[in-house]
């Protein structure tokens, strides 16, 4: 059998650690005291180079995601999409071809505390603004329902 295991370190410490933590195989290390943005900003710069080879442009069919000026294109016309939309068809296009399931898309697009929540209409919103838009701009995709599990996005 052959198992393989791909993994993200991030080390957290003080100063004098950080050369041995790199030697370690870290892929990057934070130094205490840190604000939460600069811990978020690293982890997304490690999971881009990780999951995009260091690119900030993702290509799905017709659609072009620029990471860094979070801005989505369909063919060459720039789509219009608020910040929840945009994390939205990030998380989709990086689970391309897959269900994610309306929980799964919830936590990792509202964060942890989305458990309080008695329902998903939120995220259903949200999708419905998304299809509007990706159908208005003629894409080649859609994100397609799995009834009260989730969504997928495929080609058409």
């Amino acid at each position: 059998v052959n198992l393989i295991i791909n993994y993200t370190v991030l080390f957290f410490g003080v100063s004098t650690d950080k050369l041995a933590g790199l030697e370690l195989g870290s892929d990057d290390y934070i130094t205490k005291p840190f604000h939460l943005s600069e811990l978020r900003a690293r982890i997304k710069a490690v999971m881009r180079r990780k999951n995009h080879d260091g690119n900030d442009l993702i290509r799905f069919s017709n659609m072009d995601i620029n990471l860094k000026n979070r801005e989505v294109f369909i063919g060459n016309q720039k789509i219009k999409v608020n910040r929840k939309e945009f994390d939205v068809l990030y998380y989709l296009v990086l689970n391309k071809f897959r269900l994610v399931t309306k929980c799964a898309l919830a936590e990792n697009v509202w964060g942890d505390n989305i458990d309080q929540m008695d329902d998903y209409e939120f995220v259903y919103y949200q999708i419905k603004n998304i299809r509007k838009k990706i159908l208005a701009a003629d894409a080649n995709f859609e994100i397609s329902s799995v009834y009260g599990i989730g969504y997928k996005l495929i080609n058409k």
